[in-house]
């Protein structure tokens, strides 16, 4: 009876471990099954590997797949939705998971909802703007997303929520796509009705003589430059961020074929975005400073000149770029209107040499 039990324990445990395999490739053949429909559905892309979802709808930033974080011994695979706001706030907001510990005496805005209050704080650089912006909507909004996925948090850039693992239906990615750009669009028109936040006030008069001067319009209420410059869609926007405030220049690129092209700084890990393999263009300083990514390296090895490796090494400098298929984004810079013109020069002069 002894061996008898001893079979049955290790057939158990090897069917366990086969149905175990099985399910795990089931449903990894679920998931990216799940993402090329949506993907297809709503206008995003579907990455090869059935990893990712991700793209841009409007001026939102999409992305729902893995992500890489850390490195070396400590690097791990977590799964994330995000979506980028289409502006910044630049209202240092932060919602996240309540915690035991928590600095200054009080949370900025009491939710409605007293689950949602016990379980998130909400703050943010000046409590009584962001008691205007977390209007009764957005607490709706907030507490649909939570319902069905409640490790979110949410910044002056982006909403994300951690999954514990990959939507494999396609009723449940859409749920979550949804929830996302509700809560997104509600966020962006609630901030549209706020006056510029109390740390960027004092700039609006010298950003408003500068748009005069650049042809551009002015927006107050971040402040913000916005417009056409050289033939493509500008934004010159305020940022808050941990180290104080800063500008960020966005410039546009003209409609042409993707390329999958995805430049970043050279730090570690990865994050989201970067899928795929570094390709390295025989420049040192260039490589050394920027991840580049695109679906073709042989264009990019031909595109890639020293004129335009020249040009994005002069945007980079003492700033954060950031280039994909749609824009060309430099953070990081000072709040001085002087310097607008040149970055402005500089970064058409690089779309120029792209040819896009």
């Amino acid at each position: 009876m002894g061996s008898l039990g001893c079979v049955g324990i290790g057939s158990a445990l090897t069917l366990t471990g086969l149905w175990l395999l099985l399910r795990r490739g089931w449903r990894q053949l679920a998931v990216a099954s799940t993402y090329q429909e949506v993907a297809r559905e709503v206008g995003l892309w579907a990455d090869t590997r059935g990893i990712s979802i991700q793209g841009h709808l409007g001026d939102r930033r999409i992305w729902v797949g893995e992500v890489l974080l850390r490195h070396g011994p400590d690097r791990r695979t977590v799964t994330w939705g995000l979506v980028e706001f289409a502006r910044p706030l630049g209202l240092g907001l932060r919602i996240g998971p309540r915690q035991r510990r928590w600095l200054g005496n009080s949370d900025a805005v009491t939710l409605a909802d007293p689950k949602l209050a016990h379980r998130y704080q909400v703050r943010g650089d000046d409590p009584q703007t962001i008691g205007a912006l977390i209007r009764a909507d957005i607490q709706v909004a907030l507490e649909r997303l939570a319902a069905g996925w409640p490790a979110l948090r949410v910044t002056d850039d982006e909403i994300r929520v951690d999954l514990a693992e990959p939507e494999a239906t396609p009723q449940r990615l859409r749920a979550l796509l949804d929830a996302l750009i509700e809560l997104a669009a509600r966020i962006e028109e609630s901030r549209g009705t706020l006056p510029p936040p109390p740390g960027a006030r004092d700039q609006v008069p010298a950003w408003t003589a500068a748009a005069a001067t650049l042809g551009l319009s002015c927006d107050s209420r971040y402040p913000a430059l916005h417009g056409s410059f050289s033939g493509r869609r500008v934004l010159i926007i305020a940022r808050l961020t941990r180290t104080g405030w800063t500008s960020e220049v966005r410039v546009w690129f003209r409609a042409h074929a993707e390329t999958g092209l995805r430049i970043t700084p050279q730090l570690a890990p990865d994050g989201y975005w970067n899928v795929g393999q570094d390709i390295q263009l025989g420049d040192e300083g260039f490589d050394r400073a920027f991840v580049i990514k695109a679906w073709d390296p042989l264009w990019v090895a031909e595109r890639f000149d020293a004129i335009l490796r020249a040009e994005l090494s002069a945007l980079a400098a003492s700033a954060e770029l950031e280039v994909d298929d749609r824009t060309l984004v430099v953070r990081n810079l000072t709040l001085d209107p002087s310097q607008f013109a040149h970055r402005l020069a500089c970064a058409t002069r690089a779309a120029e040499r792209l040819d896009w």
